[in-house]
């Protein structure tokens, strides 16, 4: 199928280029060579005519699939999510973030700030998974955004984390002391039971972000969890 689809790229759409580039991404089956040829005739096509919803889809499957940036790609698609960030939900707005993080597209201001204003305005919609990827992907882009750090922390600290993998605890955590600008205390109060309670589910990166995170974000007076790490780490 993709050396037939590459064989007639130039027949497809870009509502059919996007939903190739998705599933082949979705099905664990990124081809290098036809994640090329779409990304070219994606680059070269308008996308104006593609829904917000598909503009996330597509930059989460270009990043998913690895194998290169696309910078051509990835310009357009960043051009097209800002001018249209509004139009986004909440799990659009957390993939795109996501995405431009994996794909190292970190130098474009005018996006993170559009996608950060529109996240804010939303984040009662975020479930904790995208919140938790969201400021992971600000944080790994260099992009901290303060009020948007806020809103994240308020919000993850009213949910339960009982549904967050334990890993995505210790990424929250790296996350949030990354970004800096303020403790967060409630937020990392809520980190620290889980990790306390969950210490042997961490593997041995998990536990050093863990220990470097509260560490730089001054949560220290909180022997159970160090405790916790501490015999978690020397298993």
């Amino acid at each position: 199928l993709a050396r037939a689809a590459e064989a007639r790229i130039g027949q497809f759409n870009a509502q059919d280029l996007v939903n190739t580039a998705w599933a082949y991404a979705k099905l664990g089956h990124p081809d290098p060579d036809l994640f090329r040829a779409i990304a070219r005739s994606l680059a070269a096509q308008r996308l104006d005519g593609v829904s917000a919803p598909h503009i996330a889809k597509t930059a989460w499957a270009f990043a998913k699939a690895g194998g290169g940036a696309h910078p051509p790609l990835f310009a357009a698609l960043a051009k097209s999510a800002t001018e249209r960030a509004a139009d986004f939900v909440a799990a659009d707005l957390a993939n795109l973030a996501w995405a431009f993080a994996n794909a190292g597209h970190v130098e474009d201001a005018p996006l993170f700030a559009a996608l950060a204003r529109a996240a804010e305005a939303r984040i009662g919609q975020f479930n904790a998974q995208d919140l938790v990827n969201t400021a992971w992907a600000y944080a790994k882009l260099g992009h901290p955004d303060p009020d948007l750090f806020r809103a994240i922390a308020r919000s993850l600290a009213a949910q339960r984390l009982d549904g967050v993998s334990a890993p995505h605890i210790a990424k929250t955590a790296w996350a949030f002391a990354k970004a800096g600008g303020g403790a967060h205390p409630p937020l990392f109060a809520a980190l620290a039971k889980s990790a306390t309670e969950r210490a042997a589910d961490f593997v041995a990166a998990d536990l050093a972000n863990l220990a470097w995170a509260f560490a730089n974000a001054g949560h220290v007076e909180d022997a159970p969890l160090f405790a916790a790490l501490a015999r978690a780490a020397e298993a």
